[in-house]
């Protein structure tokens, strides 16, 4: 079992430090003021950048009334992320991580979209850095989180003044209306959250709204009092010259912040708004708070996504008083679904969640067959099917190295095949989506060159030959494109101008026409998604929830005809043409990680925990942490000391390493104590984690953690508790070697916006050895021990028991978890690790003093047990106040029965080398049982960067009744109160 056991950690290191290894290299090209991080095969998004990020540093840094930028950061370029985003961070030190990955609709704001979102994050950069003398000073002692921007900065302060900056020059969000639609839409339902709710603390629809609202704040600031007080503004936070932004705000601007506010949300115009026409039937009006979203349609019917599951209504049954749904297949993160033309395979675009970065996967679904087909290869998105004389092609959206390609697959679906069959490569800042089968292997899709729309046609089976091409009007932007049904070769698409709602347009692709008619009238939602099968289809997206509508009498709505212009044909890139990564190479050098160590945080406080310290730190100390800024290596080093009790000192090396996607990872740590004497005790550990992830929410999981604790047991702080190992004052020496390996099957997902809406259940098989020994004394004998331990864990999750679905932001349908351990380590980690069988000799006083000291290290700990919880009630609060956001209420009814341990039986139970011996104590060990009610309020710190949901807290009042079968009684009832923070 040993060697075992050493073997598979051995294996699990050695795959974890190489498992990097052969692939491309990372290399570093600097700029005057950044250090371009990359890996081979990003060098045209690193040559855009070398290009232009100095520029726009200074110009940023101008604006805010820094004349010059005064520090260097990193900028990391990732591939491994297939979901385009970008953060800027000030820990370890300041860095930038952009992933270089396709563009999503929302963000498709910008002529040159990485240029744009870089200077987003070097807006984060300046305004968070535009220290005066002090804090320059602070920062060169203690590193770049010593910053009280840092700290005293909530999201939506921070995000204001980016998604403003970004806006200025007449692109980025604020300038366009799928963006503003969320802002009118909280207005018109007036639902407008004060500043309070959008600090960054909400953790429901709508995603980000913190974003939403400060930025149009910021942009509102700007307009009626100029760049030079925003500017002063951001300083006065930066340097906290005031103790919140708030009161920063009042002593530039000399007025109240809520007036500010109020102010800021009358200047809001909404269009003129039809609140319940007629020709607008919601279908889902007794399914409310739903995320509609990714609607497709064909002849038969539409399907749409709900809660990371896909759903079908039929034509027929759309037209039932109440719609009959069926549900098609769950799949988390899916994005985007297509239809092909004949209704028979349905293209789902998703993302997969599972590791550290996100991957774009694509799944096709038979609707005759009800089969799935998943394609192996990731990066791939936009998808749809395209038949052409009995072939059936799949076309995909891939994005390497700043240019977007169309790709096709050749589709067979007796044998589950993609073959690739052709691809063409667009120049960068074109970007292509929403594929539309419209016959005979032509397909339709959007084409933005820049900020300008167009709506092009090509063939499945000759993607270089550009069919048609036709330009979408200035000033309108369109997303959404779908087959139009009622007419041959017609087109749908959602569409805004300046000051409208997202509406509805109609085009026909007919030979030698390229008339357009507009759907006019503004909705309460807007239109997103139309789609036509008997009739026209859309989602409408309010503010809290979506809906689906259908539309009747259309013809008569679609008021307004203008035309799309033809365009002149598309300049592809050819293989040849593709950039040359040669400059870019010879500018640069290999990366060395390690250079970046010697720049990070200093804390003048330890973080040292003794080795029998039972969770004391020893605070007295420093603590340095530093890290590569890629994100994928931390290194902590620190030493304490206890200078008023046990007088001990303890130095601590943490360090861990993982691959750029997750999939493996270790870290390491070494702890030694010094006593006044000199050396008490070493200590050290490595633990080294896996993660397989398969299809539909699956993830096999694997962690393996080895260490060893050598030295002595006590002293100083600990002496009492372990006084019967004391001789003479000294105290007895003892190694342990252990190793435990954790097997974990999860297909846990989400089934709705709600905490509770959950499902699936988890698996944990854990193994473990240990061996030690203990040197003897006077009064207690030399020992060994050594044990043998396997245990199972599982939960379950039920989203309901109720048939409802949650509205309103209330939970009524009673969700359940329940959770069975058997023998599981994890509940007696602490155990003591030998016991009385061991000694060779004994006596009672040894024996009493040693079942004291076993009960201190294991009250109340369960080997086997069973516990379910139930939700009863749930409200979702997501409310701010100046100090306290809260964020849930909710009642749950609690039950619980385990065998208690703890005592004599904690010992001699834990260990399977007898079987026998501890399935006959597990008879007759002792049990608990309680039964009670928990009333709990889930709240965030509302102020600085505590605003977020991570700094979530619940303060939980407990009412229960115990019954314990050792003493045969029943307790009184007991209330009992717990805070996390």
């Amino acid at each position: 079992m040993k060697k075992l056991i050493s073997f598979a950690l051995l294996f699990f290191m050695a795959f974890s430090a190489f498992a990097g290894n052969g692939k491309k290299q990372t290399r570093v090209l600097k700029t005057v003021w950044f250090d371009i991080i990359y890996r081979e095969g990003s060098e045209q998004t690193v040559q855009i950048l070398k290009d232009n990020l100095d520029s726009v540093y200074e110009e940023v840094s101008k604006e805010f009334g820094m004349e010059v930028p005064y520090f260097r950061m990193p900028v990391v370029v990732v591939q491994e992320c297939e979901q385009f985003n970008a953060y800027f961070a000030s820990a370890p030190y300041n860095h930038i991580v952009l992933y270089d990955a396709a563009v999503s609709s929302s963000l498709k704001v910008f002529s040159e979209t990485i240029i744009s979102t870089l200077k987003h994050e070097i807006t984060h950069a300046v305004t968070f850095n535009h220290n005066n003398k002090f804090w320059k000073g602070a920062k060169k002692i203690f590193g770049d989180i010593a910053n009280p921007a840092v700290w005293n900065v909530s999201s939506g302060i921070a995000e204001g003044a980016t998604v403003s900056g970004e806006s200025k020059n007449g692109e980025g969000r604020l300038n366009d209306e799928y963006f503003w639609h969320v802002i009118k839409q909280a207005k018109l339902e007036d639902k407008f959250p004060s500043f309070e709710d959008v600090k960054g603390a909400s953790e429901i629809s709508p995603s980000g709204d913190y974003y939403y609202f400060n930025g149009a704040f910021s942009q509102y600031l700007l307009n009626k009092y100029g760049e030079e007080k925003y500017a002063q503004w951001w300083y006065k936070i930066a340097n906290m010259e005031a103790p919140s932004a708030r009161l920063s705000f009042e002593k530039v601007y000399d007025i109240p912040f809520n007036s500010a506010w109020v102010a800021f949300k009358n200047s809001i115009e909404l269009p003129q708004i039809e609140e319940n026409p007629s020709y607008v039937n919601n279908l889902t009006e007794e399914n409310r708070n739903q995320l509609y979203s990714s609607l497709t349609g064909c002849k038969d019917g539409i399907a749409w996504v709900v809660s990371g599951s896909v759903y079908y209504a039929s034509t027929e049954n759309l037209n039932l008083k109440k719609i009959r749904q069926k549900k098609l297949f769950s799949l988390m993160g899916v994005q985007k679904l297509s239809f092909s033309a004949d209704g028979r395979y349905l293209a789902a675009s998703f993302i997969d969640y599972g590791l550290k970065y996100p991957l774009q996967k694509v799944m096709i679904y038979d609707m005759q067959t009800k089969k799935k087909h998943f394609v192996k290869e990731h990066g791939i998105s936009e998808a749809s099917i395209v038949s052409k004389n009995g072939t059936t092609y799949l076309l995909t959206t891939v994005y390497e190295n700043a240019n977007y390609r169309i790709k096709s697959f050749v589709f067979d679906s007796d044998k589950n095949l993609f073959t690739k069959d052709n691809e063409i490569i667009f120049p960068v800042n074109v970007s292509v989506s929403d594929y539309v089968d419209i016959g005979n292997g032509d397909f339709a899709f959007i084409q933005r060159e820049g900020m300008n729309y167009f709506i092009c046609v090509r063939n499945a089976s000759d993607l270089n030959t550009e069919k048609q091409k036709f330009e979408v009007e200035q000033g309108m932007a369109i997303r959404y494109l779908s087959k139009d049904y009622s007419q041959d070769d017609g087109l749908l698409f959602t569409w805004t101008k300046k000051g409208t709602f997202p509406s509805a347009g109609k085009l026909s692709l007919k030979e030698g026409k390229n008339s357009v008619q507009l759907f006019t009238k503004n909705l309460n939602g807007g239109i997103y998604f139309p789609v036509f099968a008997d009739k026209m289809y859309f989602i409408g997206k309010k503010y809290r929830e979506n809906i689906i509508c259908s539309l009747t009498s259309e013809e008569a709505l679609f008021e307004q005809k203008i035309t799309f212009n033809k365009a002149k044909e598309t300049s592809l890139v050819s293989q040849e043409q593709l950039f040359d990564p040669s400059q870019i190479t010879a500018d640069s050098k290999k990366y060395n990680a390690l250079s970046y160590f010697t720049k990070g945080i200093f804390l003048p406080v330890s973080i040292y925990q003794p080795v029998f310290g039972a969770g004391m730190l020893f605070p007295l100390g420093v603590t340095y942490y530093s890290g590569n800024p890629m994100d994928t290596q931390a290194l902590v080093l620190s030493a304490g000391t206890d200078m008023f009790l046990s007088g001990d000192t303890g130095i601590t090396i943490q360090y861990q390493n993982k691959t750029p996607d997750d999939m493996f990872g270790f870290s390491a740590s070494a702890n030694v104590e010094f006593g006044a004497e000199g050396f008490t005790n070493v200590s050290g550990a490595v633990n080294v984690v896996s993660n397989i992830f398969f299809k539909n929410f699956q993830r096999l999981s694997f962690e393996n953690l080895f260490s060893v604790i050598y030295g002595d047991l006590g002293g100083g702080r600990f002496a009492e508790a372990w006084s019967f190992l004391i001789n003479g004052g000294k105290p007895v020496t003892t190694n342990y070697i252990s190793d435990s390996f954790v097997a974990e099957y999860s297909n846990l997902r989400k089934t709705g916006e709600n905490q509770f809406e959950k499902a699936g259940f988890t698996i944990d098989l854990i193994a473990a050895y240990g061996y030690g020994s203990l040197e003897g004394s006077e009064y207690i004998p030399s020992m060994s021990v050594s044990s043998t331990d396997v245990g199972l864990s599982v939960r379950a999750y039920v989203p309901k028991l109720l048939p409802i679905d949650c509205k309103d932001g209330l939970t009524c349908n009673l969700p359940l978890i329940i959770s069975v351990d058997f023998l599981n380590r994890q509940s007696y980690k602490n155990t003591i690790l030998y016991n009385q069988d061991d000694l060779e000799e004994s006596n009672e006083s040894i024996e009493e003093l040693g079942k004291t000291v076993i009960d201190y290290f294991t009250s109340d700990s369960y080997i086997n047990s069973a516990r379910a919880e139930m939700i009863l009630y749930g409200k979702q609060i997501q409310k701010g106040g100046r100090w306290l956001y809260m964020n849930d209420f909710y009642i749950s009814a609690d039950a619980f029965i385990g065998q208690n341990f703890s005592g004599e039986y904690s010992a001699e139970s834990l260990k399977i080398k007898n079987p026998q011996k501890l399935f006959e104590q597990i008879k007759t060990a002792p049990f608990d049982f309680y039964y009670g009610l928990n009333l709990c309020v889930d709240f965030s710190l509302n102020f600085g960067a505590l605003a977020t949901p991570q700094t979530k807290n619940s303060l939980i009042i407990t009412i229960l009744k115990r019954y314990s079968s050792e003493t045969n009684k029943t307790t009184a009832f007991s209330f009992g109160f717990n805070l996390n923070l």
